[in-house]
């Protein structure tokens, strides 16, 4: 079987590939259930180095919780990112509207 550490390394490649798709709200949402949410994956492989030979568990755990503070921190830049986009998008449409108003 394969080790804890590996999965941690597995999980993490694969949501950072699926954080550069991230281009929405509701898509970060998504993200953020299903990496860090209760049942997300990161949460249920910490919840598996409970049950890992104690020799491993602090390595672990260790770097689980670092995947996990590093997921955040990258969905709390994405979330201000695409608010950035969004408040932008607003401002263009706002400055389209007054110039069709002026007609």
């Amino acid at each position: 079987t394969r080790m804890p550490i590996e999965d941690i390394t597995q999980v993490k490649n694969e949501a950072f590939r699926e954080l550069e798709k991230i281009s929405s709200r509701e898509g970060l949402e998504q993200f953020r259930i299903a990496y860090l949410g209760r049942k997300g994956r990161v949460p249920m492989l910490l919840r598996g180095v409970a049950t890992m030979p104690p020799a491993k568990r602090k390595a672990a755990g260790m770097a689980g919780n670092a995947l996990r503070k590093e997921l955040q921190e990258r969905v709390a830049e994405l979330e201000d990112e695409i608010e950035e986009i969004y408040n932008q998008l607003g401002d263009l449409l706002d400055v389209e509207e007054d110039d069709d108003s002026e007609e």
